[in-house]
């Protein structure tokens, strides 16, 4: 796993003040709500410039990881148009997406949880 999310996980970033996360206690690199192998095909499949596997990533990390804030944060780092996910076919990006991940399922608790 690379990126801004690592790091800041490997750094111990935690939404609880005096606590840490250890990178060897987040099994992050599998889940249910993310794909460990994403390469943007979901997206490009589902006609969007959203980035459905950064969102549901950012899901995952705020509802299985206790991760909020950063999660938060990720999210409001991204642009309107990485975030909007809502004109996608997420039937085209779920056939698409190495894990199958069911967007229509996931993306409006992004929305929820997130925005």
């Amino acid at each position: 796993m690379t990126g801004r999310f690592a790091l800041r996980l490997r750094q111990g970033y935690n939404s609880r003040p005096g606590s840490r996360l250890t990178w060897a206690a987040c099994p992050l690199l599998v889940g249910p709500m993310m794909c460990a192998n994403c390469d943007g095909s979901c997206g490009r499949a589902g006609g969007t410039k959203a980035r459905l596997g950064d969102l549901t990533r950012m899901l995952t990390y705020h509802e299985h990881h206790g991760a909020r804030v950063m999660a938060r944060e990720e999210y409001a780092g991204l642009t309107e148009e990485e975030r909007d996910w809502h004109d996608a076919d997420l039937e085209a990006a779920r056939d698409a997406c190495h894990s199958h991940l069911d967007f229509a399922k996931l993306l409006p608790q992004v929305d929820k949880f997130l925005a």
